[in-house]
């Protein structure tokens, strides 16, 4: 990271004292309070008036070119231990320093201070009036590893470990983790840390707008029907992803990236499906006319489909396997022929019925 020193800079080293009264900075679903007097428009022009004069530095990216548009304004308050990014003339984030983190300061490849406030935040930081640990979730405490994230409304929290928690946690194995994520181990830990957290960073995420790229098409004409829900992700892999025939063709990452009513990450999911793609192709309607298309029908762990309901799916459990067909299913694809796979995700009840109706079960 380069770092140009602007010219305000060593003019507004010198900080003066804060007043007397403790700074309490509260982040709530309805916007960012300082001492209980609402922001409403957060500027650095409001945050100067609240916290008192800054030093500025300008950041420019690691390949050295600069231009107007490239460079990152950071303006710090060294005496209360906050920082602001601001880029394109808007705050893009605001950090606060919680405790020393000595071991933290000398692993950055640049000079820590010339970036961050030289003191600690003296104040009170809360989200939506409570203390950090008890604003965020248990889940996510028990999930602590390296940094904790959290929202409240349209603001996105982001809590960095200390180093000596971190070693703590990070002596721990990958599947001990996930185990003990399932108990409060995890959560007693941070809990019991003295000073658990390093740094707080919190920025606005205007609501999220689809493009409506992603709703369901309507078919005109006879669609077919299933009662056997993996019977229908076996014959969407077959049309949508083999034979490609079946439209739009479902991406899991662009569709979580458009949806609108919360935020999904993918990469969250790898025990179940990620409910608001499982209910897209349940209501995924397909044309009656593309079942003669389907000769045969081919079942992997690793097919699209289930990666794309479950994007970090093991395949070491049963929730594709298809535990049933009815007759009535059957009947609307007159060309099945063969059901092939590496290994074949099918009940011997149902194994038997598709056998009786003359389709070969390759094993």
């Amino acid at each position: 990271m380069s770092i140009i020193k602007s010219r305000e800079s060593n003019k507004q080293d010198k900080q003066p004292a804060m007043p007397q009264q403790k700074l309490h900075i509260n982040l709530t679903k309805n916007g960012l309070y300082i001492n209980d007097e609402f922001i409403g428009n957060l500027s650095i022009d409001i945050l100067a008036e609240k916290f008192g004069e800054y030093r500025k530095v300008l950041r420019k990216p690691p390949d050295g070119t600069v231009s107007k548009d490239d460079l990152e304004e950071i303006y710090i308050w060294d005496n209360i231990g906050i920082k602001s990014f601001v880029s394109k003339g808007r705050i893009s984030e605001l950090d606060i320093r919680i405790c020393e983190d000595k071991e933290w300061e000398k692993k950055v490849n640049f000079s820590f201070f010339d970036v961050n406030p030289k003191q600690v935040f003296p104040g009170i930081f809360t989200i939506n009036g409570k203390t950090i640990l008890e604003a965020i979730p248990q889940k996510t405490l028990r999930d602590a590893y390296i940094f904790l994230e959290m929202k409240v409304g349209n603001w996105k929290i982001n809590c960095s470990l200390s180093s000596k928690l971190n070693s703590v946690l990070g002596a721990i194995s990958f599947q001990e983790r996930l185990r003990k994520s399932k108990t409060d181990e995890i959560a007693d830990l941070v809990c019991a840390e003295p000073e658990p957290i390093r740094d707080i960073s919190f920025w606005y995420k205007p609501p999220r707008v689809s493009s409506g790229k992603w709703a369901l098409p309507k078919v005109k004409g006879e669609v077919l029907t299933f009662t056997n829900f993996n019977f229908k992700l076996a014959v969407i892999q077959e049309l949508m992803y083999k034979q490609e025939l079946l439209k739009p063709k479902f991406d899991v990452y662009d569709f979580c990236n458009d949806y609108a009513k919360k935020e999904i990450d993918p990469d969250d999911y790898y025990d179940k499906m990620i409910p608001e793609v499982k209910s897209w192709f349940q209501q995924l309607e397909i044309p009656a006319e593309l079942a003669p298309k389907v000769t045969q029908l081919f079942l992997d762990g690793g097919n699209e489909i289930n990666m794309q309901l479950i994007p970090q799916w093991d395949g070491e459990d049963n929730l594709f396997d298809i535990k049933s067909i009815s007759d009535e299913e059957l009947a609307q694809f007159p060309n099945l022929k063969l059901i092939d796979g590496t290994v074949i995700y099918i009940s011997e009840k149902a194994k038997k019925k598709l056998i009786k109706k003359g389709i070969n079960i390759a094993e």
